[in-house]
């Protein structure tokens, strides 16, 4: 009946199966860790709501991760070369955070996401943002590190909050 699990800063090099045999654990935080892979077994965690993966070695987010309701993704300081795929049917998202790693490129799904309150994409190889953010209508901070000039116009008012970042 474990619902929360946290294995931080545990020198992990994988993500035990046993995990993947908790069927009501809805919130796992395994950051700090030395992980590079997702095992295909990971799919068994339905309930799954809050997950953080920030600062281990993952080069891939698998697709099956659409398949989860996850309201919270931390996947900062990765291998991530790409902005992973699977978010974009990830509806149920109210936080994301894909900073410091080496994402080229910010996707026009990202402005479909409409339940995100928090949205963060410091210290990656991006130069642009997608021009429709103002769909987010939800979004209180936004973490980025573009110059101002590189702003979509969309954004700047709301820079004004004190909940962004650039």
């Amino acid at each position: 009946n474990l619902e929360e699990l946290n294995i931080q800063e545990n020198n992990l090099t994988e993500i035990s199966k046993g995990i993947t045999e908790l069927p009501n654990l809805k919130n796992l935080y395994i950051s700090e860790n030395k992980i590079s892979h997702i095992p295909t077994e990971f799919k068994n965690l339905k309930e799954l709501r809050e997950l953080d993966l920030n600062v281990n070695l993952i080069e891939e987010i698998p697709d099956f991760f659409q398949d989860f309701d996850l309201e919270l993704l931390y996947i900062a300081h990765n291998k991530l070369s790409e902005f992973p795929k699977c978010i974009e049917n990830m509806k149920t998202l109210k936080e994301l955070d894909v900073s410091e790693n080496d994402i080229k490129e910010i996707p026009e799904f990202i402005t479909e996401l409409i339940n995100l309150e928090m949205l963060a994409m410091t210290e990656i190889s991006a130069t642009s943002l997608p021009q429709d953010l103002t769909n987010l209508t939800k979004l209180e901070e936004l973490c980025v590190d573009l110059p101002i000039s590189k702003l979509p116009e969309s954004v700047i008012p709301p820079l004004t909050s004190d909940h962004c970042h650039v």
